[in-house]
């Protein structure tokens, strides 16, 4: 929506949208090889930079700082890596059930 708004003149520095709406314009610049770098994206007010790498990272950067940044918001969750059930690394398993390979 804010493509549509933004192609009826309104200037992108005078909009504000939710993330949800930041991925369908990332995505709605992206996918015909237009200029991320025009959506003029901030958060908290502060600029977005695009960095120079290749267009799908591009891509993906923005959508990586929102989320980073709401993370850090609610306690930090990407800082530390988290384990599920207490174990460390690999991913956790249901314990086996009989009659499936199991005991």
């Amino acid at each position: 929506m804010a493509l549509v708004v933004a192609s009826a003149g309104i200037p992108p520095s005078s909009m504000e949208t939710s993330d949800v709406t930041l991925s369908a314009g990332i995505v709605g610049s992206y996918v015909p090889g237009g200029d991320l770098a025009s959506l003029s994206m901030t958060l908290d007010g502060e600029p977005v930079d695009i960095p120079d790498l290749s267009p799908h990272e591009q891509a993906a950067h923005p959508l990586y700082v929102t989320v980073r940044h709401a993370a850090q918001a609610r306690g930090g969750l990407l800082d530390k890596p988290r384990h599920r059930h207490g174990r460390a690394g690999g991913r956790a398993q249901s314990p086996p059930r009989p009659g499936r390979g199991g005991m």
